[in-house]
């Protein structure tokens, strides 16, 4: 009688919503040969287009993440009873907040991501308060910043300084505003629309920024991170405070912020997972604006330049092998299809510096030759819409 002594290897768990973020993962994982199941959250009629990747092996559509989690469990003591543990790769805040409630239960038969080991840390540090000061704690600067609870009435401070945006507390919370606030008057109409959402906002300075940036990367535990690169974003819309459509990657790291310092935040968490953190850089000085312990909306963006994180996150994972620190080969542009339309209509780029930029950018997040199908089918369902509101305005 014969054994095989090849060691399986478990397909990842990705769990996220239907956005070139959870596409990243899983041809990140699929081109290094990992195949994936998909837990794809999808609230409205929009067409499931991340699911038409070609490395996914099984995939389950809910309606939110209370229903996703009862997929991860069948899944999670199917893992069990083969004897391994598999990976899951969260893409959404929500999706980490819950995964970080019922770690206890899961981790025996999952590696999932955490901050000190233990169910609820993880949670803790996605309040924007605690990583701030943490941030603070370890050298950072961070812009001039107040907390308010508007359960009992709205009273602003008194030393308010303006321009000034507003953020829930709970990273797992919607309603995002995107809105620079130059006056009491519309930031209170701005904080009564936020807190129809959630009582715990933070009041934040805004700074007239020179730059700003990310950093992408993972991270194993304590003295074990991986920083890829740095990503300056050249355009966002909207613009100077909204989502990546143009940027600029590097291995430079150093000559834009102190690498100790970022290594030190990251092991005061603790954490284990991909990891996204912002900063904004004004007058050469940096200022911290939050980490994303999740993969980044850009995290696939690192791949083009040799380094494919959540390849190797999986292996550290589910091998326990140790790890080298690497950083991208090269530098070279990345270009964020769908995200941009917006500037070309307001005026802000032209239509003709827009393609020049695309078709110059190394880096793509939804065009991918050896993966045309959720590509074709997101533009199918972006032009589809346009038609329809077309429609029902005339």
């Amino acid at each position: 009688m014969c054994f095989s002594n090849r060691k399986i290897t478990p397909n990842a768990i990705v769990f996220g919503v239907n956005h070139h973020n959870t596409l990243g993962i899983l041809r990140s994982l699929g081109e290094a040969g990992i195949r994936s199941d998909l837990i794809l959250i999808v609230t409205d009629d929009s067409d499931p287009y991340v699911a038409r990747c070609r490395y996914i092996d099984n995939w389950v559509c809910v309606s939110d993440e209370q229903e996703g989690m009862g997929v991860l469990r069948k899944w999670a003591l199917t893992a069990g009873s083969g004897g391994y543990r598999r990976v899951v790769f969260p893409t959404y805040d929500s999706v980490c907040e819950i995964l970080d409630r019922y770690y206890d239960e899961l981790v025996r038969y999952l590696h999932l991501p955490s901050c000190q080991r233990k169910g609820g840390m993880l949670s803790l540090y996605l309040d924007k308060e605690i990583m701030r000061k943490t941030a603070e704690d370890v050298g950072f600067k961070t812009p001039r910043t107040y907390q308010l609870d508007s359960s009992g009435g709205i009273d602003l401070p008194e030393d308010l300084e303006f321009p000034c945006m507003i953020k829930n507390m709970k990273s797992v919370i919607g309603g995002k505003d995107l809105t620079i606030y130059q006056d009491r008057e519309t930031l209170l109409n701005g904080i009564m629309e936020m807190s129809k959402c959630s009582a715990q906002i933070q009041i934040q300075r805004f700074v007239e920024k020179d730059k700003e940036i990310q950093l992408l990367g993972a991270s194993f535990g304590k003295g074990h991170n991986l920083i890829a690169c740095v990503l300056d974003k050249i355009r966002q819309y909207p613009l100077n405070t909204g989502n990546t459509c143009y940027a600029y990657l590097t291995p430079r790291i150093e000559e834009y912020i102190d690498v100790d310092k970022v290594n030190e935040f990251l092991d005061v968490l603790d954490y284990r997972g991909l990891f996204s953190i912002e900063f904004i850089i004004k007058d050469n000085e940096c200022y911290f604006l939050e980490i994303n312990l999740r993969n980044d909306g850009n995290g696939y963006a690192p791949m083009t330049g040799g380094v494919n994180v959540p390849y190797l996150y999986y292996k550290a994972m589910s091998d326990q092998l140790p790890f080298k620190s690497r950083r991208i080969r090269g530098e070279y542009h990345l270009y964020v299809e769908g995200n941009d339309w917006a500037n070309i209509k307001d005026g802000a780029v032209s239509f003709i510096q827009a393609i020049q930029e695309y078709l110059g950018s190394k880096s793509k997040l939804y065009w991918n030759i050896t993966d045309m199908k959720p590509f074709v089918a997101y533009w199918l369902y972006m032009i589809k819409r346009k038609v329809t509101k077309f429609f029902k305005k005339v």
